[in-house]
């Protein structure tokens, strides 16, 4: 059977949909919509090049070896707890600003975009710790998903982006110049939703309304330099140090993502079993 393109597409992202709605995992899905696809489309010699190509070109391509490095880098920070604890001290920096919370999920977003590369990982992590906080305290809750939604696809674009890196291994452009390209666009668009969230929380003040004074009142003002010390600038430290090395040319791709996961697992040694105080 020797489906169109245009046929071929519809059945291979239904099938898509229909197995991750069934709750299939993702890898088994996508290789066997592939394979799927392949027989039903150009037929079974596909698969015989497609291994080839495979062995000939991926598994010989160094530059891939940064994508799951990343992953585990990603891995590591989720797992150390940092992410919590860097949110909950951004919520009380920002408890005196309407729209706080949103503003919040903006900049951590943009710090996860910048530590992961990965949009799932940024959306799952900021849904979990944001939604419901942002819920409780009166936020609207279009107002709530839509920031969330919007500011997890910034790992998408944001250096060290998983996408960027499987288009530099298919273009004659390095992963560095296509990451320095894509850091001033990403940026300015995290900077756009945190002024559309400045923007409409003032002109509706029901739509993100503060953190309570007596909250905001039981850290002082001294404890939160400190939260600010201990979980934030390590994350930080992250960043510069992966951006760094690959922006000044120290290290490639590959060694920058490989000093992301020496970071990342220092922040997990340090931070793992603990809790924010």
């Amino acid at each position: 059977m020797n489906l169109s393109p245009e046929l071929l597409t519809l059945v291979m992202f239904g099938g898509l949909l229909i197995g991750l709605f069934m709750g299939h995992p993702l890898a088994f899905v996508l290789g066997g919509i592939a394979v799927i696809g392949a027989y039903l489309g150009p037929g079974e010699r596909v698969l015989g090049t497609i291994i080839n190509n495979i062995y000939g070109n991926a598994m010989d391509n160094y530059v891939l070896v940064a994508i799951p490095l990343f992953v585990l880098m990603a891995r590591f920070l989720n797992d150390s707890g940092v992410t919590e604890k860097m949110f909950a001290v951004m919520r009380l920096l920002l408890a005196n600003l309407r729209g706080g919370l949103a503003l919040t999920v903006v900049i951590v977003s943009v710090m996860l975009a910048a530590t992961t590369g990965i949009v799932g990982a940024s959306i799952a992590v900021m849904g979990m710790i944001a939604l419901v906080p942002m819920l409780k305290h009166g936020y609207n809750k279009e107002l709530s998903t839509g920031v969330i939604m919007a500011s997890g696809c910034l790992g998408i674009l944001i250096p060290p982006s998983i996408m960027l890196i499987l288009m530099a291994s298919y273009s004659p452009v390095s992963v560095g110049a296509l990451f320095a390209g894509a850091l001033v666009p990403g940026l300015m668009l995290g900077a756009m939703y945190a002024l559309y969230v400045l923007v409409i929380c003032y002109i509706k003040p029901a739509y993100g309304p503060p953190v309570p004074a007596e909250e905001r009142a039981e850290t002082s003002t001294g404890q939160l330099l400190i939260m600010l010390t201990k979980y934030v600038l390590p994350p930080m430290a992250l960043i510069l140090g992966v951006l760094g090395a690959l922006f000044t040319g120290v290290a490639t791709a590959t060694e920058a993502s490989a000093i992301g996961v020496a970071i990342a697992f220092l922040l997990f040694l340090i931070f793992g079993d603990r809790k924010l105080t």
